[in-house]
């Protein structure tokens, strides 16, 4: 009897392949014998023919495995060999999907992949041959851009599809985040002016630094450049026949910005006569990078317009003053201005001024002082704040009403705070009242705050309003002290700078004491830029 058996033969046989398999025995006196003959084998991977063994071949994919091989024979020990069965299917695939970032911000590009899991577990970049697009951005390549459109929070969801003549779509949900800045980029600004119809009226840029500074759109001259309406710097309208709306002008200030990328401000100026002296009211707005001016009509019936684009601001209405004698003359110097506009590439926002808009140079302190006389009223409250800068004293106002006469609080001295209440006439018994504004303060405590920084006034009359008339006193000086008299407001050892007046009228009357409910007398906006201000009524 042998004292010990093994099966020889191969560690592994591959799918589809056979080997012969021997039975060798070793006896006690140490020699060994082939007694493959005597012994029959089996395996449950396979089939054997005698010692021949054969695996069969399937389509599983990576199914290599382990199995046993048994030799039996009567009367003796069965005996068993571990082999390994190579798997021999083809590597195919097994699933593709889309690869890449999840979200997108505006204007940035991200690339994407066609990426296949095979059946043996690994994986293939397959994106040649397939062809990429989107619901929204373009594609060059598998390069997705996702373009901006300027409309502000709008963070959205955007389907990526893969496409190959022959395979299935494939497509992948991805976000493109806006990143949007408020105020948006303003694209185009339209004025309009309404309610006469004789109006000889201009519009022209002001900036030296354009081609066309200077050179005046109007009706019979709609077109500056002459070009295409679309690249030109301005369109003018011809009389417009409506009820309110008479005439239109439109500036490009996308291009501008493009063509003129060191200026900083962009000046319009609208200008004109009527057949006679009068008020004149009208409105402009903006719409965003994207929006294209068009000319409609024909010759002699004009009205520009713009499509796309979305509106950055709220339209704002104007009131302004035009002189007479039009006798159709269009040249500039003839013509006075009715409203002089200033787009800020910074700050992108628009700001105005009108005959009753005061510039104002370069200063330390303004006095503001509301003066009347008690047959116009009695007792005219003020409340002056500084607003839509982004500090902490936005809209904390003083006046009659409000918690302190110093903005900070209790401010020591007085004449640091960024604004100082002379008391309520009353206490007088007077008929004034003033507000020292404290820019200088106010700007060294807040060096980030806008470049244009604006103050809201106020007015509202506490007892019964007769003729509601009042007049509003601007005094700036440069440098030098500010004591308080009264309820005037005096400069010591300083430099006057300017003084403007304005008559107004209100019959707005309460005890609420808020600018929600008040009378708006302006706004003084101060360009840190050019140390310069306006004020600008209404």
């Amino acid at each position: 009897m042998p004292v010990a058996a093994v099966i020889i033969g191969p560690d592994s046989v591959a799918e589809g392949e056979s080997a012969d398999y021997s039975l060798i025995a070793t006896f006690s006196d140490g020699s060994s014998r082939d007694l493959t003959a005597d012994y029959s084998f089996s395996c449950p991977d396979g089939t054997f023919s005698g010692n021949h063994f054969t695996v069969s071949k399937n389509d599983t994919p990576q199914d290599t495995r382990q199995t046993t091989i048994t030799a039996k024979r009567k009367g003796a020990p069965d005996v068993f060999r571990q082999i390994t069965i190579e798997d021999t299917s083809p590597i195919v695939i097994v699933s593709r999907t889309i690869s890449g970032p999840s979200s997108v911000d505006e204007g940035a590009t991200a690339t994407y992949q066609v990426i296949a899991t095979m059946s043996d577990g690994t994986t293939q970049n397959i994106t040649a041959g397939y062809t990429f697009s989107a619901t929204e951005g373009v594609f060059s390549g598998n390069v997705y851009y996702a373009e901006p459109n300027y409309n502000a929070g709008d963070t959205r969801s955007v389907t990526i599809t893969a496409s190959k003549a022959g395979d299935t779509d494939l497509s992948k949900q991805i976000i493109v985040n806006d990143t949007t800045q408020t105020p948006l980029p303003a694209g185009v600004l339209t004025v309009d002016l309404f309610s006469d119809t004789s109006l000889d009226v201009i519009g022209l840029i002001a900036n030296s630094e354009v081609s066309v500074a200077h050179m005046a759109a109007y009706s019979g001259n709609n077109i500056v450049p002459l070009t295409a309406a679309a690249n030109a710097y301005i369109l003018a309208s011809d009389l417009i026949a409506q009820p309110v709306l008479n005439w239109r002008l439109e500036f490009n200030l996308e291009k501008l910005v493009a063509d003129y990328p060191a200026v900083t401000e962009f000046v319009m100026d609208i200008r004109g006569r009527s057949a006679a002296a009068a008020p004149i009211t009208g409105a402009f707005g903006t719409k965003s990078y994207g929006a294209v001016m068009v000319l409609n009509g024909s010759s002699g019936s004009y009205i520009p317009s713009s499509t796309g684009g979305v509106s950055t601001a709220p339209i704002q209405n104007f009131t302004s003053k035009v002189a007479g004698g039009a006798n159709g003359d269009h040249s500039e110097a003839v013509l006075p201005s009715i409203i002089e506009l200033t787009y800020h590439v910074a700050t992108r926002t628009v700001t105005y001024k009108t005959p009753d808009t005061a510039g104002i140079d370069n200063f330390d302190f303004m006095a503001v002082s509301y003066n009347w006389n008690t047959t116009d009223g009695t007792d005219l409250d003020i409340l002056v704040g500084y607003e839509n800068n982004g500090t902490p004293v936005d809209n904390i106002y003083v006046g009659y009403g409000n918690a302190n006469a110093t903005v900070p609080p209790n401010t020591v001295p007085a004449s640091d705070a960024y604004l100082w209440w002379g008391l309520d006439s009353q206490t007088f018994n007077t008929t004034a009242e003033g507000v020292l504004i404290g820019i200088r303060s106010f700007l060294a405590a807040y060096p980030a705050s806008p470049a244009i920084v604006e103050i809201g006034l106020y007015a509202v009359w506490y007892g019964q309003p007769q003729t509601g008339n009042f007049t509003l006193s601007l005094k700036t000086y440069l440098g030098g002290s500010m004591s308080l008299d009264g309820t005037e407001f005096v400069n010591t050892g300083g430099t006057p700078v300017s003084s403007n007046s304005f008559d107004l009228t209100t019959m707005v009357s309460n005890h609420d004491h808020n600018p929600g409910t008040a009378f708006k007398v302006g706004s003084l906006k101060y360009n840190k830029n050019t140390q310069t201000a306006i004020i600008q009524l209404g």
